[in-house]
């Protein structure tokens, strides 16, 4: 089941909620941090799950220079969008195998220079 009109801020609050066991503090507030500017830079009438779409996802990211942070961005968005094909909320398949909304949304490569990025796992 599709829900394109839930709110994005209540999904958002669940993932981080359920993600609290699963991973480091740190990465829940890495994922917290560019969940909730994704959702600050949305027209108040786009927060709504209709909004994680590879398109506006990709404008999301082509804003961001720095290629640690643009690749922790789509790390963020895709392991949300993987929550919510999980929870049947918002995905692009059928009822019994629903896959993510941005499968076909590529993190970029992170720089040689600096700290690592965070892999897709964390």
């Amino acid at each position: 089941m599709k829900r394109p009109d839930f709110p994005l801020s209540e999904a958002v609050s669940w993932f981080l909620a359920d993600m609290q066991s699963e991973v480091m503090p740190t990465t829940l507030a890495t994922y917290r941090s560019h969940l909730t500017r994704f959702c600050a830079s949305l027209p108040i009438a786009r927060r709504t799950l209709a909004a994680i779409e590879p398109e506006t996802i990709e404008a999301h990211l082509r804003g961001t220079r720095n290629g640690n942070t643009k690749m922790n961005k789509a790390i963020a968005l895709r392991s949300f969008a993987k929550y919510l094909a999980r929870r049947k909320l918002w995905f692009a398949g059928t009822a019994d195998a629903p896959p993510s909304v941005l499968r076909a949304v590529k993190q970029p490569r992170p720089s040689d220079k600096g700290m690592a990025g965070y892999r897709e796992a964390e």
